[in-house]
């Protein structure tokens, strides 16, 4: 959940990183939809590990604590080491689904999260959450600006007011 809302992949985006994806201080991600390469530093201006590189590394720990794992060569990978998502199938993400499905169940119960949302909120979220509607457009990979207003910006762009009228 936190790398999506750090990095606002979608779905089969998310779920197809290679290890190959990682390397040479980035996360590189393909858009299946596209064809666009993305590229997210792993590291911030003084070398030091950043948010992105955080989360690969719980991830990595998460799969290490599995007992009876597969290695893959995915990022996020079921228990025979297959990837989540099968290009050109009819139910592509159906593993994945179900997991989000229960996990989102869990987090109800178990935590003071009060209303599900969908794995694609977090999409929406991630772009709302930038100041700058450009920035939001190049993370989301759209080559067309209204597309990410219209279905991703939900707060709405923040602007600066002007020095307005003056009343003496």
């Amino acid at each position: 959940v936190r790398l999506k809302g750090l990095t606002a992949l979608r779905k089969q985006d998310m779920l197809t990183i290679r290890r190959v994806d990682i390397r040479d201080g980035f996360l590189t991600s393909v858009n299946l939809k596209t064809g666009k390469k993305i590229r997210f530093p792993l590291c911030d201006e003084e070398g030091n590990p950043n948010a992105v590189q955080s989360c690969i590394d719980r991830i990595d720990a998460y799969y290490a604590g599995i007992k009876k794992q597969h290695t893959s060569p995915y990022l996020f990978y079921n228990r025979k080491g297959e990837g989540y998502y099968t290009v050109n199938a009819k139910d592509a993400s159906s593993g994945f689904n179900s997991v989000w499905q229960r996990s989102m169940k869990k987090a109800l119960k178990l935590t003071e999260l009060e209303e599900s949302f969908t794995e694609h909120d977090l999409r929406a979220k991630a772009s709302s959450d930038l100041d700058s509607a450009v920035d939001a457009q190049k993370l989301l990979v759209h080559s067309n600006a209204q597309t990410t207003e219209k279905h991703y910006r939900r707060k709405g762009t923040v602007v600066t007011p002007t020095q307005g009228f003056l009343f003496e």
